[in-house]
């Protein structure tokens, strides 16, 4: 099974501090982000994991609702999906999601009604030191 969206592991795993001192918009943050790339080490890298039949996704839900869809196959032009929710909160530049020991947070770089850009940092090229990470959204799909 192809493995879950980068950002619902970001969420679950890691924590970053935002750099920014504008404000963010968190009221675009509610709806379907479908992801475009990674970036880590200068290196970009596009988003490859979709089916013909339809696109992973993450979706914040207005009421505090975290949706990830992972469509890991097609059954004729039907999608084969896993979806995962929880609830997240925002503060600032930073979101959370989960709850409990389950709990992890990202940074937003960009927001806008057409993209977002998170940040975390994670070992990303496993030699022990950890990079950050930028991935990048689109809500179009």
């Amino acid at each position: 099974m192809k493995k879950v969206l980068g950002l619902s592991l970001a969420l679950a795993f890691f924590a970053s501090c935002s750099d920014d001192d504008g404000p963010v918009d968190m009221g675009k943050l509610t709806r379907k982000w479908y992801q475009v790339s990674t970036e880590a080490n200068g290196e970009t890298e596009p988003y490859d994991e979709n089916e013909v039949c339809g696109k992973d996704y993450i979706e914040f839900i207005s009421g505090g609702t975290f949706k990830s869809v992972d469509v890991y196959d097609c059954d004729g032009t039907m999608p084969l999906m896993d979806t995962s929710t929880d609830t997240y909160t925002t503060s600032g530049h930073t979101i959370t999601v989960g709850s409990g020991s389950n709990t992890g947070s990202v940074t937003v770089e960009k927001l806008n009604s057409n993209e977002l850009k998170i940040s975390y940092q994670d070992d990303w090229d496993g030699d022990g030191d950890e990079e950050k990470v930028i991935e990048t959204y689109t809500s179009t799909p």
